[in-house]
């Protein structure tokens, strides 16, 4: 690295671990940006989290840097079910940064407080005209959003494009985190257990990390799009488990077709016109362990004709 400033694009790809990022120098970073978007103003912190599928952009400066500097993770993780705590005592090693030479004086002017959206504006709860509640938890080995699963021919929720609304989400599922995602649209953090959040998640986001128990509410403006999206946990597992949810925004006195019934465009729906319909009975995806011969797949979001054994052959 030369002695500059340099500009990263950091992405969480991991399938469940979460991450407390600092430098081993102890120098701060400079954040300006989260997710799909810039802030409109950066600033500086010593750490940031960074949960499944999250993205920040950050710039470091190696102007006055040590000759070697580690980007560090402080989150210790025994398991996929959360974090175990943030322990600057512990840091693992992650990136090695080799700075040389002398600094370079014509480098970007980025610094703390240096605005770079001046037309961004936060949303407000005047401009709310429904509000929405959703539970993540558990059941029967699977993972649910408002006690249901996930079905794609089912529409979650269906505002009104042009209008704004509040979510709030809640951690009902013990000890476990779920990083929850919405596609398409984000949504501004009004509120992370009733605090504001940090810096880097005060601005316009598409992912807030739910730690056990937590609750966020945010505020999300439908604009120009018609559904059908999702949201989900952005743990790998826990969406595949069915932790998913469609949200459908329509013109006013549009209907959604995805009302649990009617059979619509496969391209749509992501079910082939020929298989059963989908029910939203509590059940579970196996019979017995890697028996994927006799699988019941009533239930699971998916048609049964999905892993029909005389149409597909046998599955490994």
């Amino acid at each position: 690295m030369q002695r500059r400033k340099y500009r990263f694009r950091i992405l969480n790809a991991s399938n469940a671990r979460v991450y407390q990022l600092r430098l081993s120098s102890g120098q701060p970073i400079l954040v300006f940006g989260a997710d799909s978007w810039l802030f409109p103003k950066a600033g500086v912190v010593k750490s940031f989290e960074i949960s499944s599928g999250q993205r920040h952009d950050v710039i470091i400066d190696f102007r006055n840097a040590p000759d070697e500097v580690f980007l560090e993770n402080i989150m210790s993780q025994s398991s996929g079910r959360k974090g175990d705590g943030v322990d600057p005592s512990k840091p693992t090693p992650l990136l090695k940064f080799v700075v040389r030479g002398t600094a370079v004086t014509d480098d970007v002017t980025i610094d703390d407080g240096t605005i770079i959206r001046d037309q961004w504006a936060p949303i407000s709860d005047n401009e709310v005209v429904a509000t929405r509640s959703f539970e993540f938890d558990r059941s029967l080995g699977a993972w649910t959003i408002n006690g249901r699963f996930f079905n794609p021919r089912r529409a979650d929720a269906l505002p009104e494009l042009g209008t704004t609304e509040q979510w709030t989400f809640e951690n009902s599922s013990g000890g476990w985190w779920h990083p929850i995602h919405t596609h398409l649209e984000g949504f501004q953090i009004k509120t992370l257990n009733g605090n504001t959040p940090p810096f880097e998640r005060s601005f316009n986001s598409d992912l807030v990390n739910l730690h056990g128990g937590e609750v966020a509410k945010v505020l999300v403006k439908f604009r120009t799009f018609t559904g059908p999206f999702v949201f989900h946990c952005h743990n790998v597992e826990h969406e595949d488990m069915r932790m998913m949810a469609v949200n459908d925004p329509r013109p006013v006195g549009q209907p959604s077709p995805l009302d649990g019934e009617t059979r619509i465009d496969p391209d749509v729906s992501g079910v082939v016109p020929d298989c059963t319909e989908l029910e939203d009975e509590q059940r579970i995806y196996f019979n017995a362990a890697g028996d994927l011969d006799r699988v019941n797949r009533r239930g699971v979001g998916f048609p049964e004709c999905e892993f029909d054994i005389n149409k597909r052959g046998n599955q490994s």
